[in-house]
């Protein structure tokens, strides 16, 4: 068990756990204002459920090892940096022999309706998965994803970083309290490094038309014109908050008809339903 928050440590431990053949399961890490102790009985309760054998703890989760019988100390895998010796050792890691139907990590579903359920993805569910993210939005290796979207949902982790791996196409990533706490930092990541293609839930429409101000838009200056593909799901997707988006940043170079209404679930490893750019 992982959990998968916005930085390169958490990432590489992911990827690194994927290549050696181990199934990672991405959880969230506490969310702002949850209680850190109703966040440890819910870990603990997948633990059970889910027979995890190890924890890669971080400050999170240390709190859990030794303290709950279904999370003994013996449990616990210490993330640790590599020393100067580890990054002179060139000797290459050998990757696991995987084959297409064999899991590749397990993630869990939204819970907005039961409780969450954590969902077998294969390596052919992902690579088949993220190859018709690709072909919707009709990106290059030149195309820029900006995404600040949680890595423990499916969205953020396969749609926000694993759909950048097929065409290596570069990949900029935000903390998701970065956006909720200033808006604007988006839109401006976007502006700065020609975004083209994101994934959001619609109430961030919302956030961007009624918290960034007039004024700020004045003192920042924003070119939106690279922006062509944003996925909008993993809630019902408003039309006024459509409109609403591409009136307030048209005259910043937003294209109408850049925000694309889509459908997914985690049981599908993501997309479902995504109309396709022409």
């Amino acid at each position: 068990m992982i959990p998968l928050a916005t930085d390169v440590d958490a990432i590489a431990s992911f990827l690194a756990l994927v290549y050696l053949g181990v199934i990672p399961f991405s959880v969230t890490a506490p969310l702002i204002g949850q209680d850190r102790e109703a966040h440890r009985r819910q870990m603990v309760r997948l633990i059970s459920l889910h027979r995890v054998d190890r924890l890669l703890v971080s400050e999170d989760l240390a709190g859990i090892t030794g303290r709950y019988q279904e999370a003994p100390a013996a449990m616990a895998l210490l993330a640790t940096s590599p020393t100067a010796d580890d990054l002179a050792d060139e000797t290459p890691v050998p990757a696991a022999v995987v084959a297409e139907d064999d899991v590749a990590f397990v993630q869990f579903s939204s819970g907005s309706t039961a409780q969450p359920k954590g969902v077998r993805i294969t390596h052919r569910g992902i690579v088949y998965n993220i190859g018709l993210i690709v072909s919707s939005d009709r990106r290059t290796a030149e195309s820029v994803w900006v995404s600040w979207l949680p890595l423990y949902h499916d969205m953020g982790l396969v749609g926000g970083l694993l759909t950048n791996f097929l065409l290596h196409n570069p990949l900029v990533l935000m903390h998701p309290r970065c956006f909720v706490s200033r808006p604007l930092a988006w839109l401006q990541a976007i502006s700065r490094h020609r975004g083209y293609v994101t994934a959001i839930p619609n109430f961030a429409l919302d956030i961007c038309t009624q918290r960034i101000t007039d004024e700020q838009l004045e003192e920042t200056p924003l070119d939106l014109s690279s922006f062509r593909y944003i996925y909008n799901g993993s809630e019902p997707v408003r039309p006024s908050s459509l409109r609403r988006f591409e009136a307030k940043f048209g005259p910043h170079g937003f294209v109408p008809g850049s925000i694309q209404p889509v459908y997914g679930m985690a049981e599908a490893t993501l997309i479902i339903s995504a109309p396709r750019l022409d």
